[in-house]
């Protein structure tokens, strides 16, 4: 499933908004391990800083509208901690109907329940898949043999 990790990550000092970064980080580390497609949006954190660099000074507001745009290209919504930022986002998460995780272990312990239904659509696809290369090759053989008779008949 993925999941937008929505957190706080404006702070007092840097430091303080690095740790929010790796608070994300370490439970994206731990969906990813479980199976889930996480989506952290405070990795833009380290754009803002190159964004810094080079002069260019971008809104806060536009950070949080190009984050929220994510949210709609997931199914899941961990709303790690709150700030203002993140409940914005779980707003929108609610209202497009996105599973919504207020702990990391909720979110790790979900099972879709759909999983099974589409693991045997896939297995019977890519047994028809097998059936299918099967019937184009005779097909194909098929085809092979009129070209050769047809190449062959004089004109």
């Amino acid at each position: 499933m993925r999941v937008y990790i929505a957190s706080a990550y404006t702070a007092a000092t840097p430091e303080e908004a690095h740790r929010n970064v790796n608070r994300s980080l370490n439970a994206a580390t731990a969906l990813l391990v479980a199976g889930h497609v996480p989506f952290v949006p405070l990795l833009s954190h380290f754009w803002h800083l190159h964004t810094i660099t080079l002069g260019v000074e971008v809104p806060y507001e536009e950070w949080l509208a190009w984050a929220m745009t994510w949210i709609l290209q997931c199914e899941g919504f961990l709303h790690l901690t709150p700030s203002p930022g993140a409940d914005k986002e779980l707003a929108l998460a609610k209202e497009h109907g996105l599973i919504i995780f207020r702990t990391l272990a909720e979110a790790l312990a979900y099972r879709d329940p759909t999983l099974q239904e589409r693991v045997e659509k896939v297995i019977a696809v890519v047994e028809n898949l097998g059936r299918w290369a099967n019937e184009w090759t005779d097909s194909d053989a098929c085809a092979g043999r009129h070209l050769r008779r047809f190449a062959s008949e004089p004109e």
